[in-house]
């Protein structure tokens, strides 16, 4: 979509990713594969991720707290810098 009177071109995605590390390899792949492709001034991502950036941010599930956490962690930042992704907090909400 072009935006303003610039026409700054925006690309606006909804995300809602699976639980497995795998697939939401595959998709942080995929998505880095589109920026590279179809550019864009800004990327507007909206949805869950089903990833965190950091650890405080997990609740609910005790087996998360392990290594593999902090992996999944380590490469979602990674993934979320890649795509210059600003996470916007967001306050009042029980789930984002």
């Amino acid at each position: 979509m072009e935006w303003g009177v610039s026409k700054i071109k925006c690309c606006v995605v909804n995300v809602y990713s699976s639980c497995s590390l795998g697939a939401k390899r595959i998709m942080w792949r995929d998505f880095i594969i589109s920026n590279t492709l179809i550019g864009g001034d800004i990327w507007c991502v909206l949805g869950d991720f089903n990833a965190v950036l950091v650890a405080h941010e997990r609740r609910g599930n005790v087996s998360d707290q392990g290594r593999s956490s902090e992996n999944e962690i380590a490469e979602f930042r990674n993934f979320v810098n890649q795509m210059r992704i600003f996470d916007l907090l967001l306050l009042g909400r029980r789930f984002t």
